[in-house]
């Protein structure tokens, strides 16, 4: 089992996603397999007119391949009444449902959560945000304790000096 790391654009992304739309047509230069996982990241385009890089944004889904249909002579897709053949090296992945990817890093490590429940992942992910608030107004308690542990310290022995 492989997982394949993959832009998406936002007009495609967003139907895969919301699980409207169950297959991805990609070329076939990563031998993709059935039970491979893509891991479709939102990849936003440039945006000349307001000054936007292109570059991904937070949005991550994790889908497992269900089915491949290959390209060659064999191959092809039906409609409006013809067969339109599937070039050899295109692939049609039918997709499994819907699993929403949590990623979070924590001390330089990328950790991912995934779930068919989109309502778990926002739930996981609300948690996450309030444990990272609290683990930083800990650290920030602790770092205020210990600077005037060591102010009282500081004074103790310049009061002892004397």
């Amino acid at each position: 089992m492989t997982t394949h790391d993959l832009k998406t654009h936002p007009q495609f992304f967003e139907p895969v996603f919301s699980g409207q739309k169950l297959f991805e047509l990609r070329r076939n230069d990563r031998d993709f397999k059935e039970g491979d996982w893509l891991k479709l990241r939102e990849w936003a385009p440039a945006d000349i007119v307001k000054a936007k890089p292109a570059g991904y944004t937070a949005r991550t889904t994790m889908r497992k391949i269900a089915y491949v249909l290959k390209g060659g002579s064999t191959a092809g897709l039906v409609g409006l009444g013809e067969t339109i053949p599937l070039l050899g090296d295109w692939v049609i992945l039918g997709l499994e449902a819907p699993l929403t990817a949590l990623g979070c890093q924590h001390n330089g490590r990328e950790m991912y959560l995934a779930t068919t429940d989109r309502k778990l992942a926002e739930e996981c992910a609300e948690f996450l945000v309030n444990q990272n608030a609290f683990v930083e107004r800990e650290a920030s308690k602790f770092k205020i304790q210990r600077e005037r542990k060591l102010e009282r310290e500081r004074k103790a022995r310049l009061e002892g000096g004397d």
